[in-house]
């Protein structure tokens, strides 16, 4: 069980680290077809950078649901990122339980 938790700790931190990393590759590979320079491939972790750095606005007349929604999408995308099989295939979960949790989150 404790290994099911390392492995799943370490393939969702390797998506956390890696995924702003293949968004820049990609950005940079389609400036380079285009015939552009690019802003280069670390460009999204500086915009990430300089996001969490702001100070959050929140518009007259919302309510919690507003204030709530960036923290679900980001505990939705963490449990996918630990229920998918990207590097391990040791699961926290039953492994019946994997399909029914992704498309419970997706519900």
């Amino acid at each position: 069980m404790s290994t099911s938790i390392a492995a799943t700790a370490v393939q969702v931190t390797v998506v956390v680290v890696v995924s702003p990393l293949l968004v820049g590759l990609m950005r940079q590979v389609k400036a380079w077809l285009e015939g552009r320079a690019g802003a280069g491939i670390a460009q999204p972790w500086r915009d990430l950078r300089k996001l969490a750095r702001r100070q959050p606005v929140t518009p007259v007349g919302t309510g919690w649901a507003f204030r709530l929604a960036p923290l679900l999408l980001l505990a939705t995308s963490l449990v996918v990122a630990a229920v998918v099989p990207l590097l391990t295939t040791a699961s926290p979960l039953d492994p019946a339980a994997d399909l029914f949790a992704v498309v419970g989150v997706f519900a």
